[in-house]
């Protein structure tokens, strides 16, 4: 809600992995992009707090956040690293 008010381009949610997973723990399945009309079908392959993120991220979509980047928060400058597109899934 609070990246909405604040009218953000972008949201960045750091992870303890690469990004969104299709296996967890899998670092091989990471999935690049995702479309906001699949959020229901991904909100069934989260386990623990990235089901959480992802919930958060379709809040943020619905109050007008452009778009919601998952990314690795366990290397060096996370978050410019995600806005320049690496490593990361973006909604």
């Amino acid at each position: 809600m609070l990246a909405g008010a604040l009218r953000a381009d972008s949201l960045v949610l750091l992870t303890n992995v690469p990004a969104f997973l299709r296996h967890f723990p899998d670092e091989s399945t990471l999935i690049p992009h995702l479309e906001a009309r699949s959020i229901g079908r991904l909100v069934e392959l989260c386990r623990g707090r990235m089901k959480k993120k992802v919930l958060g991220a379709s809040e943020a979509l619905e109050h007008g956040v452009g778009r919601v980047i998952f990314a690795d928060g366990r290397v060096a400058e996370p978050v410019q690293r995600a806005l320049a597109g690496h490593w990361h899934s973006d909604f």
